[in-house]
């Protein structure tokens, strides 16, 4: 079996556990422990965003399909990383957030990213991903801005690239305004 368990994704978990576990007030014990068990990959840091948004944001979670929050809302996470897109002189820094094609509300997510050790939230309305298989995070490259929010797998026929404004239209400023 393949891992997925790579020094940019352990890097990007890390972020997200600490923090995270400061929004949960985790002992130091506990987070080193969790710490420990991401570098290993064998801790579902999504679950863990999950268990965050709705201990902060009194959400009761949900097992419906489609959806992790009995509000309809549902979670994701990402790392930030480069990727060429097959040109050897361009590279990019993204996050690609997929497996939305079912989701029932607004989307919740959390984004680390290992270059500039910043952890960024995003509330999207459900209208904004419906009928979106994924959505394509564009950060610019030399750290940290999350430049476009795009999304090659939409229709060919409708505009895919969304702009900065838009984009940052949905940017919340802490975990705490991400979970109300």
């Amino acid at each position: 079996m393949a891992s997925k368990n790579t020094i940019n994704t352990v890097d990007g978990d890390t972020l997200i556990i600490n923090a995270l576990a400061k929004q949960l007030r985790y002992d130091k014990t506990k987070t080193k422990t969790m710490l420990e068990l991401a570098k290993h990959g064998v801790i579902a840091v999504e679950t863990f965003v999950e268990l965050a948004i709705s201990k902060v944001g009194k959400l009761e979670r949900s097992n419906v399909d489609g959806q992790d929050f009995v509000d309809g809302s549902d979670a994701k996470k990402g790392t930030v990383h480069t990727h060429s897109h097959g040109k050897k002189t361009h590279l990019t820094r993204e996050c690609v957030i997929s497996n939305l094609k079912n989701k029932n509300g607004a989307l919740r997510v959390v984004i680390a990213d290992p270059f500039v050790k910043d952890v960024f939230y995003f509330k999207i309305p459900h209208e904004e991903i419906k009928g979106r298989k994924q959505i394509n995070f564009i950060f610019n490259f030399f750290g940290g801005k999350p430049e476009k929010f795009n999304n090659p797998s939409f229709s060919s026929n409708e505009d895919t690239t969304l702009s900065w404004r838009l984009w940052n239209e949905y940017r919340v400023n802490t975990f705490k305004e991400l979970c109300q």
